[in-house]
């Protein structure tokens, strides 16, 4: 007897049980259906790329929709915060076209920058099984190679210190190696602020670029540029054999177009190592 009270127990347990479980069972919706563009980036889409200045200066976005029916439009929001690239806002599909590209223009990026291009798909057009968003970081320099040392003699920073050189690939185009990082690191806590010039097939002294950022950190008015204007300020740039001497001005400004004068600026260097001249 006791026996039987004990086995209807269990069958009472295991009958509870199985109700419960069943009362508990999740009711799954279906996946939803859905309609219009459904607009994506490719997967195939590069997000940085590295050209050199005689490159053509122009790349491609691949974009695509996964409802391919009848003519569609899908507009896009563009960031674009140093305004170097030129492109259109949106894409027209043709009836049936399932890939289209999106050409971009960066010629007026300036020679030894980096830019970063994002694109956004409209939300009522998005795919929600593909990428809405894009961000394309562009490299536009030259190919750098170790051309020798210089011992470099500051008027600004007071002082003479060894700076590594390097010369563009296939041009007469040299730069001296975050120069004011190096004799002036309190000033100029960065380095990567190079010092670019021209020279002949000689080695002797053409030109400077406009202005250049030192790397100074940004104090009132903004920091401070080498500023090479042979017209304006009667700058020069002359060399005797492997010594080169730089006479400009300092300038102050947040950038390049809105500069200000501070001072005149002599900057000298001598090519020790490496200098492929007659001496």
């Amino acid at each position: 007897m006791k026996t039987l009270k004990i086995n209807s127990v269990l069958i009472v347990c295991i009958t509870m049980l199985f109700f419960s479980a069943c009362s508990e069972e999740i009711v799954r919706e279906p996946s939803p259906v859905q309609t219009g563009v459904q607009a994506y980036f490719s997967s195939k889409n590069a997000t940085s790329y590295s050209f050199i200045p005689t490159d053509t200066p122009i790349f491609k976005i691949i974009v695509g929709r996964n409802n391919t029916s009848g003519k569609a439009v899908v507009k896009y929001k563009i960031t674009d915060t140093n305004k170097v690239f030129v492109l259109v806002d949106s894409t027209i599909f043709k009836d049936g076209t399932a890939m289209d590209t999106i050409k971009v223009d960066f010629s007026k990026m300036p020679i030894g920058t980096t830019s970063t291009l994002s694109l956004k798909i409209d939300s009522l057009s998005t795919f929600f099984y593909g990428s809405s968003s894009i961000s394309i970081t562009v490299l536009r320099d030259y190919k750098w190679v170790a051309a020798g040392t210089v011992s470099m003699t500051s008027g600004w920073a007071g002082g003479t210190a060894d700076i590594a050189l390097q010369r563009a690939t296939g041009t007469y185009i040299y730069r001296l190696m975050s120069p004011y990082y190096i004799l002036e690191p309190t000033y100029c806590p960065n380095p990567g602020f190079h010092v670019q010039f021209q020279l002949d097939a000689n080695y002797n002294a053409v030109s400077l670029p406009y202005a250049q950022n030192i790397g100074e950190a940004a104090s009132s008015g903004g920091s401070y540029w080498l500023k090479w204007d042979a017209n304006v300020d009667k700058a020069t740039f002359t060399n005797v054999k492997n010594e080169y001497f730089i006479k400009g001005t300092w300038d102050k400004g947040l950038s390049a177009s809105a500069l200000t004068k501070v001072d005149n600026a002599t900057e000298s260097f001598v090519w020790t190592t490496g200098y492929p001249g007659a001496n």
